[in-house]
C-alpha cells in the first residue's frame, strides 16, 4: 500500500462533533484525486480508515477531511490526539468511484447525510470550477440543527449560483424550524415524482443511500445513474 506524508496544516471545530482537517503536501508525491474520491489514514497501531476528500483538487495540493468524534469513540480520539500533537499523518489512496464526472447530461440530485455531505461538497466545488451548467439539487439529511455542520456554505451556493438549489432536512428539529423534517431521501421522492430524467450522486450512511435506492426506483429512477460508494460495499 502506497502511502503519502501530509503535513496537519489546521484542525477547526465546525460543530459540536465535527472536526475541519486541513492537509498540505509534503516534499514527496501528492495523492492525486477526483472530486468525490476517499482516502485512508494510516493510524498506528489501528487498521486503516477511509475518510472523503472533502474539497475538490486544489492547485497547491491541499486535502480537507471532516472528522465526527464522540468522546467514546477510541479510534477518533486516537486520531484528534495524532492531528494536535504531531506535525505529519499519513494516507492512502484514492479510492472509490463516486466521483464528478461531467456526463450524462442528466440533471443532478446530490443526496448528503450527515458527515456524507463532505464528497458532496468536492463534487460541487468541481462542477462550480467546471461552470457545469446542468441543474443541481443538494438534499443534506441530519439529525439536528447543529450537524448541519457547513450550512452556510450551501445556502451562499443556492443563492449565488443559478443552477444549484439546497435542501435542508432534519430529523430533530427545533420547534422554529420551518424546513422539511423526517428522512432525507423521503423529502426527495416528495419533491421529484418522477425521477427518470435524474442522476443522483449520494453519499452517508449505508442505510440511507440503499433505501433511497429502492424507493426512487419506485418513482422511475434508472439505477445505473446513482453515484455511491456504498454499492460497492
Amino acid at each position: 500500500m502506497k502511502s503519502y506524508a501530509y503535513k496537519i496544516a489546521q484542525v477547526n471545530k465546525l460543530a459540536k462533533h465535527i472536526y475541519q482537517v486541513l492537509l498540505s503536501p509534503t516534499a514527496g508525491e501528492q495523492l492525486h484525486y477526483q472530486a468525490g474520491q476517499y482516502c485512508q489514514i494510516l493510524l498506528p497501531e489501528w487498521d486503516p480508515r477511509p475518510y472523503s476528500i472533502a474539497n475538490a483538487p486544489l492547485a497547491d495540493h491541499t486535502i480537507e477531511l471532516h472528522i465526527q468524534h464522540f468522546p467514546d469513540n477510541p479510534y477518533t480520539t486516537d486520531l484528534l490526539t495524532l492531528l494536535t500533537t504531531h506535525d505529519t499523518i499519513k494516507l492512502s489512496g484514492p479510492y472509490g468511484k463516486c466521483s464528478y464526472t461531467k456526463t450524462p447530461s442528466n440533471p443532478i440530485i446530490l443526496l448528503a447525510g450527515g458527515t456524507g455531505f463532505a464528497p458532496i461538497k468536492a463534487i460541487i466545488e468541481a462542477a462550480i470550477k467546471q461552470n457545469d451548467p446542468r441543474a443541481m439539487h443538494l438534499y443534506w439529511g441530519a439529525k439536528t440543527i447543529d450537524d448541519l455542520y457547513d450550512h452556510g456554505l450551501a445556502s451562499e451556493w443556492a443563492a449565488t449560483i443559478a443552477n444549484i438549489d439546497y435542501t435542508p432536512v432534519l430529523q430533530h428539529p427545533p420547534k422554529d424550524w420551518t424546513g422539511k423534517k423526517g428522512l432525507v431521501h423521503r423529502a426527495v421522492t416528495a419533491d421529484y415524482h418522477d425521477l427518470k430524467p435524474y442522476q443522483v450522486y449520494a453519499a452517508g450512511p449505508y442505510g440511507m443511500v440503499f433505501a433511497a435506492l429502492h424507493d426512487f426506483c419506485k418513482q422511475g429512477f434508472e439505477r445505473h445513474l446513482l453515484h455511491a460508494d456504498a454499492l460497492d460495499t
